[in-house]
């Protein structure tokens, strides 16, 4: 998961982006709000408008990986 969330999360959710109150710079940050996450993530809310879009196979791995518990490997 580390390379899709550092190349299409890290920008605003790491201190000074436009969501640094929510950082994801660390798995336990992540983990901490993984269903707010998957939400956002399958509702397609996230990437934000105007940010570059998940291609189709990272927002599969992505949310497989989040609903299978989002285990740290």
């Amino acid at each position: 998961m580390a390379p899709i969330v550092e190349a299409r999360c890290l920008d605003c959710h790491s201190p000074g982006g436009k969501a640094e109150s929510t950082p994801l710079s660390e798995y336990a940050q992540i983990f901490a709000i993984r269903t707010t996450v998957l939400t956002r993530v399958y509702g397609c809310k996230m990437p934000p408008e105007g940010a570059p879009e998940l291609t189709d196979d990272e927002r599969a791995t992505l949310l497989g990986w989040l609903v299978c518990g989002a285990k740290n490997n």
